[in-house]
């Protein structure tokens, strides 16, 4: 990741974590602990949520059930270590990391016997860094604090032509793998036709200005295989430009069109891996597996993502977002609030008059 490693370790490793020297620490999948600690790192996102048990000198920290969130956390935790004891020479940092990765049961039962069996059948479910839609609105009040089933938490509504849609947000960590595994679970248990994933980019073009850059396309290399689709929210948009339609001011400044690649850990970004991947756009761990689990299950898929860091030029957001870097995450929030809107008014074939964002905001 070469100069934005300390970076991406300062933002990602639980501050708990590098607080004292462990003898060992070990990382496994089960969020069914009493001791949820939300770090401070992370005050503008709910999801970074781990469950922490300390036995003697040995840390074990519980995560949600996804193979790529353990090893992601684990090898976070190696690299955090082995740069402490390169800059220290301290041989107490040579702290022994271990992984256990979750069951396939643990992995389908993480989300089937979850709460996501109450929302019902679903025309649209919108996945993602969906509380960011509705910041004035306190999301968790919905939230049992007795019950480790109750991991989810919504805003569901039903348009008059009885198009049934929600917007889904997690408390836990849920990334990689584990997001296909969410995807497939609304499959399941609410018959979901279109799935819209929000998330977090991270780009692989010069040009691109964290915070700045509304990222979006029809095509993902997971796993060395070019999976590609039709977009409904590029359906949308087109639909908007032949009506000259008022919400797309603006939109072309901030939103770019572009090929992703599947990238598991920000960890493997390195040097030769940036160069060897030239030829694509943006890169995370998420929207490839989504995309690939609504592909299997006959599902529409599309995605909005925030360019979060530039891997080319190690530009990425600092660890307290200061008032500049607010206003341009508010300014791309709101460019999603607009491409929702459009695509929520054109692709489930609602009439304008029929739904308004203000209608949405106010739904409970």
């Amino acid at each position: 990741m070469g100069l934005s490693l300390r970076s991406y370790l300062a933002r990602t490793v639980h501050s708990l974590v590098g607080s004292r020297l462990w003898t060992k620490v070990i990382v496994r999948a089960d969020f069914e602990k009493v001791e949820a600690i939300r770090d401070r790192s992370s005050s503008d996102l709910w999801t970074n949520w781990l469950y922490l048990r300390v036995n003697g000198d040995v840390l074990h920290l519980f995560v949600f059930p996804g193979n790529m969130l353990v090893t992601e956390i684990a090898n976070t935790l190696s690299t955090y270590y082995w740069l402490q004891w390169k800059e220290y020479r301290d041989p107490n940092y040579n702290i022994p990391v271990s992984y256990v990765l979750p069951t396939l049961e643990q992995k389908i039962k993480a989300f089937t016997e979850s709460n996501l069996r109450d929302l019902g059948t679903l025309h649209v479910a919108i996945l993602g860094y969906a509380q960011c839609l509705f910041p004035s609105q306190k999301w968790y009040d919905n939230f049992s604090e007795t019950s480790c089933n109750d991991i989810f938490v919504w805003k569901r509504f039903t348009t008059r032509n009885g198009v049934r849609i929600a917007f889904i947000a997690s408390k836990h960590a849920i990334s990689g793998d584990s997001v296909a595994d969410m995807v497939r679970a609304l499959q399941k248990l609410c018959k979901v036709k279109t799935i819209i994933y929000l998330g977090f980019v991270r780009s692989l073009c010069e040009d691109h200005i964290p915070n700045a850059v509304l990222a979006t396309g029809n095509c993902s290399n997971i796993r060395g295989h070019l999976l590609s689709w039709k977009d409904p929210i590029q359906l949308a948009l087109y639909m908007a430009r032949l009506e000259n339609d008022p919400l797309l001011e603006n939109l072309h400044m901030l939103m770019r069109y572009g090929v992703h690649h599947h990238l598991p850990s920000a960890l493997h970004a390195t040097t030769a891996w940036v160069k060897s991947h030239s030829s694509y756009h943006w890169a995370d761990s998420d929207i490839g597996e989504a995309a690939l689990a609504a592909f299997e299950g006959d599902t529409a898929f599309g995605y909005l993502a925030v360019v979060a860091e530039n891997i080319i030029t190690h530009k990425g957001p600092p660890l307290v977002m200061d008032d500049k870097e607010l206003r341009k995450r508010d300014i791309i929030i709101q460019a999603t609030r607009s491409v929702l809107k459009i695509f929520l008014r054109r692709c489930l074939t609602i009439p304008r008059e029929h739904l308004m964002w203000s209608d949405i905001m106010d739904t409970s």
